[in-house]
């Protein structure tokens, strides 16, 4: 009788959530960037968050990676702020921050009590138009940043094995390679063509602003006009990107296994190629996840160890890049022989959802949790904020993009059936599609 009563709780969670609205109001100014308000009564916060539509995806070639730089460079001083000044200032009025270079886009974004939204707002500006790239600021970060990321890949094996397993789903899209590329390239790109990057990131018809919860409309529309219709329009923007799917020479079925003396336990990463964010494939493999390995209702917890009793941890990560994706599904255990049989489990779990449909309860029980999910992310601002601007650069388009994201997203996971699930099991769990990576614990 619990597990009914846990379902319902779910479903009426999900219905209350859904039940809100978000109210959306967009524009654009005379110099090309996008602003969408979205003001919400219930919190006594707001965010700001400015959208870069450029990422490392956008890199010349033969300077891979660079534009991940930025994720450091950005933070430092500007006309009137020293280097990580922001921060101190943004921390000093109650307020959290964040900022981060991808693939297909960028962003950063502060929450702060609705009275420091002018300051909030005049930060992320000053950042665009009086970014001060010196020589010495420049080298040190590219030292501090090679220094860093060479340890992290010595130290943490999980993070060279997603890499290998990224790489190897992903082979010949341009989400191939590291976002930061190469670590020993990046010390030999010269300041002056790390400096011309930026171009790309001060553009004003390559950003949306997006402030959401608690403020008065009128006055920061005039805030925005202040602080933001003075950016300069700069030529060119964002290049021209032309979306590479993963070459059906490369959708081989690749298992390679590695010994490693830093890992506490034994596991397998298993990388299933995924589709775009635009397919309606996408979201359908999402609520494969969702059944496999979500902690609350996940068929592989079961199977693992409650019915063979092995002690197994499982995980999963789903990218979110445009163009292809990959879906990480992890699984640990102490030992070598358990480790085994839990692939062999789990590959039988991939071979059953080939051969049926799941169940239409089961179905039902996971769209509940994805749009209760869902809606837990709305009711973040910074998140709320986020969403908005991706769609928007996602669909390129008012209707389909940010004015409508949250009623289509909702609709998409509702129409989900269970034919759907089959429909999709039988085209990306077939083992031409699976990367697998076995990393064994050295014994002694």
């Amino acid at each position: 009788m619990k597990k009914p009563f846990a379902i319902l709780i779910f479903v009426l969670t999900a219905h209350f959530l859904s039940t809100a609205a978000i109210q959306v109001e967009s524009f654009t100014l005379a110099n090309g960037l996008r602003v969408i308000l979205s003001p919400a009564d219930d919190t006594r916060a707001a965010c700001v968050l400015l959208y870069h539509k450029t990422g490392v995806k956008y890199d010349p070639p033969e300077m891979a990676g660079v534009s991940f730089l930025y994720q450091n460079l950005m933070l430092l001083s500007t006309q009137h702020l020293d280097p990580y000044e922001r921060l101190m200032f943004i921390e000093r009025y109650g307020g959290t921050a964040n900022l981060w270079i991808g693939y297909d886009n960028s962003a950063s974004y502060q929450v702060v009590p609705d009275s420091e939204i002018n300051n909030a707002l005049w930060i992320e500006s000053e950042r665009i138009d009086f970014l001060n790239l010196t020589d010495r600021e420049i080298n040190i970060v590219k030292t501090s940043f090679y220094e860093m990321h060479t340890r992290r890949l010595i130290y943490n094996i999980q993070i060279g094995a997603n890499d290998f397993v990224r790489s190897a789903a992903l082979a010949g899209s341009v989400y191939q390679t590291s976002l930061y590329g190469s670590l020993e390239a990046i010390k030999n790109y010269t300041n002056p063509d790390i400096r011309k990057i930026y171009d790309r990131f001060r553009n004003p018809a390559d950003i949306i602003l997006v402030v959401g919860g608690k403020f008065a409309k009128a006055e920061v529309k005039k805030l925005i006009d202040q602080h933001y219709s003075i950016l300069t329009p700069r030529r060119g923007g964002t290049a021209e990107y032309t979306p590479r799917p993963v070459a059906p020479e490369n959708r081989r079925y690749t298992s390679i296994g590695w010994l490693r003396d830093n890992t506490p336990q034994n596991f397998v990463i298993y990388g299933i190629r995924a589709p775009s964010r635009k397919s309606p494939d996408y979201l359908i493999l999402d609520c494969l996840r969702y059944h496999l390995t979500d902690a609350r209702i996940s068929r592989l917890e079961f199977m693992l160890n409650r019915m063979n009793r092995l002690n197994a941890t499982i995980e999963s990560e789903y990218t979110q890049y445009f163009d292809n994706n990959v879906l990480f599904i992890k699984i640990s255990t102490p030992s070598r022989a358990e480790l085994e049989k839990a692939k062999y489990v789990f590959e039988s779990e991939l071979l059953a959802l080939q051969a049926a449909p799941l169940a239409s309860p089961r179905v039902k029980t996971v769209k509940y949790l994805m749009e209760l999910d869902f809606n837990k992310d709305l009711a973040s601002l910074e998140k709320r904020c986020l969403l908005l601007a991706e769609n928007f650069h996602l669909y390129d388009s008012l209707k389909f993009g940010a004015l409508d994201f949250q009623d289509m997203y909702i609709d998409r996971i509702r129409k989900i059936k269970p034919a759907d699930t089959w429909k999709t099991s039988k085209e990306f769990f077939l083992k031409p599609n699976l990367v697998v990576l076995n990393v064994y614990k050295k014994k002694g």
